[in-house]
């Protein structure tokens, strides 16, 4: 201050102390946000000009000492429970000034998903369907009582071999979760596939892996089909009565397949008849209108839905050569004989009489 007056100070400039911070588990493998271990970092990069901090799950910070700011990122063990952890920041600047009080939250989740489960086109022994196989896919991340939040499912991990890493992970690259899933096997042969799954959540804990088979079968089957002559009649492909007598004959099918087989008298009665077990003898009721000559009908369905004489849905890769179709008389069409005739009623083998006198 002069003897004329008061001498003008350079204005004052005050910033409000700024600090957001988040918690992270140091694990690249999970989500933000999530933790699976008490052991968290603090990232203090928002806490510029710190000269010491203090951090607590305690608002009041009671019980929490006032360290030195060595640099943005400081341990800290959260308390030994499961659910959300709330943890409570603060600093002061090389003056002293202590800033406001900032938090961040995140899920302790220490639980790996329980109940694992895939099924592969919903649980079917067989399909002809090459690729993709539809996969259901589960597993649970229950709500324990007293803890009020659990992490979910994030990834899965899908391969066919089974293979896992030295930390017990299918060895795989992570995919979403998601229930239902088309998989593509990185091959398109036949027989039985295997596919293995795991699931881990946002706080990096994978599930025990589980596994599923199907027999993937785009091969038609084949076979044989002939009716027994009557009882009565002398010569093969008669018959005095409408109740026949069929021999029935069908190829190996691979891996514990199956073959059953649908009978009409007509052909265009197939798509509707009865698909039945097939078995080497069975009965049948020709058709008593029409002409004398009787046809039976008949086509071959095995494990896996492949129809004779149609092909298996359309699908990326090229199934191996199919075995012969089999429509109507079961055999290869180059060499396929009439489609099991019979006659009805047979010719008589009574001589005529002479004429009278």
């Amino acid at each position: 201050m002069s003897h004329r007056g008061t001498t003008p100070l350079s204005p004052v400039t005050l910033t409000r102390m700024q600090g957001q911070f988040q918690i992270d588990d140091g694990v690249a493998d999970n989500t933000a946000g999530y933790a699976r271990g008490p052991g968290v970092v603090l990232d203090l990069s928002g806490f510029v000009g710190a000269a010491t901090f203090r951090a607590s799950e305690d608002s009041t910070f009671a019980g929490a000492s006032w360290l030195p700011f060595t640099g943005p990122s400081q341990p800290l063990t959260l308390e030994d429970r499961q659910g959300t952890h709330t943890v409570y920041a603060q600093y002061t600047d090389a003056v002293g000034t202590e800033s406001p009080v900032f938090s961040s939250t995140i899920v302790l989740d220490s639980v790996a998903p329980a109940s694992p489960g895939v099924q592969i086109n919903g649980g079917a022994a067989f399909t002809r369907v090459s690729n993709p196989l539809v996969l259901t896919l589960d597993a649970q991340e229950s709500l324990p009582s007293g803890v009020d939040a659990v992490s979910g499912l994030s990834k899965m991990l899908l391969n066919e071999t089974g293979e896992v890493d030295a930390n017990g992970r299918l060895v795989a690259t992570p995919l979403d979760y998601q229930r239902t899933h088309g998989f593509v096997r990185s091959g398109s042969g036949e027989g039985p596939q295997a596919v293995h799954a795991q699931f881990v959540d946002h706080a990096g804990n994978a599930s025990a892996a589980v596994s599923a088979t199907i027999v993937v079968d785009t091969l038609l089957p084949s076979g044989g089909l002939s009716i027994v002559r009557g009882e009565h009649a002398t010569a093969d492909g008669y018959t005095n009565s409408l109740l026949v007598t069929l021999n029935q004959t069908a190829a190996a099918e691979p891996n514990g397949g199956s073959v059953s087989i649908k009978l009409a008298n007509r052909q265009a009665d197939l798509a509707t008849a009865t698909l039945q077990p097939l078995s080497s003898v069975a009965s049948w009721f020709l058709d008593p209108t029409g002409v004398p000559q009787k046809t039976v009908y008949a086509i071959l369905v095995d494990a896996a839905g492949n129809p004779p004489g149609s092909s298996p849905p359309a699908s990326p890769t090229t199934p191996r050569r199919r075995r012969p179709s089999a429509r109507r008389s079961l055999a290869p069409p180059s060499r396929a004989p009439p489609p099991s005739p019979c006659r009805w009623p047979p010719p008589t083998t009574t001589p005529s009489r002479p004429p009278r006198r």
